[in-house]
């Protein structure tokens, strides 16, 4: 379903008429996005910049870093921002080391696996990287070899992916 099928400011019919000829359920309709300033813009690159840096900072804080920078901007504006953008601090959360009975323990499975050869044993890993306008994600698989042992030769990564999320800015999610 493409956007320009529907005209949000039609002049003689509206959105729910439009949906209903063209047999589509509102709910599917893509939502506008407002456009953000370029005052507003230059604060959430700030705010990224900063967060990126000092992860742990909150509202307060990060509001307090921003107007070091020469920023005017008050908490408020700064919660908003940061909400808008998914931004969270991190910081320890109460009761993290306590186990839940509810929770499986899943055993390891390569604990008495002996690595023997090249590409028995594989890991990948995934990584955030900001972008000017939104962000991507670079995922690496690659095969794991037994620390020290001689008859293996040093292997390549053999598969790299670079998945770009193609979204707005402060959208983790992808």
């Amino acid at each position: 379903m493409r956007k320009s099928f529907i005209e949000r400011d039609h002049p003689q019919l509206s959105v729910r008429r439009q949906s209903r000829l063209l047999s589509v359920n509102r709910n599917r309709l893509s939502p506008e996005v407002p456009e953000v300033s370029a005052e507003e813009f230059e604060l959430m690159l700030a705010i990224d910049k900063l967060h990126l840096e000092r992860p742990y900072f909150g509202s307060r804080r990060m509001a307090k870093a921003l107007q070091a920078l020469e920023y005017e901007i008050g908490r408020g504006r700064t919660r908003r921002l940061m909400r808008k953008m998914g931004i969270v601090a991190i910081y320890p959360k109460p009761r993290t080391s306590i186990k839940s009975p509810e929770n499986k323990v899943y055993p390891y499975l390569l604990r008495d696996l002996e690595v023997t050869k090249p590409n028995q044993v594989w890991c990948s890993d995934i990584t955030y990287i900001p972008m000017r306008r939104g962000f991507a994600h670079l995922a690496l698989d690659h095969g794991l070899q037994q620390p020290g042992d001689p008859g293996l030769e040093r292997q390549q990564h053999s598969r790299h992916e670079l998945a770009l999320c193609a979204s707005g800015l402060g959208s983790p999610s992808g």
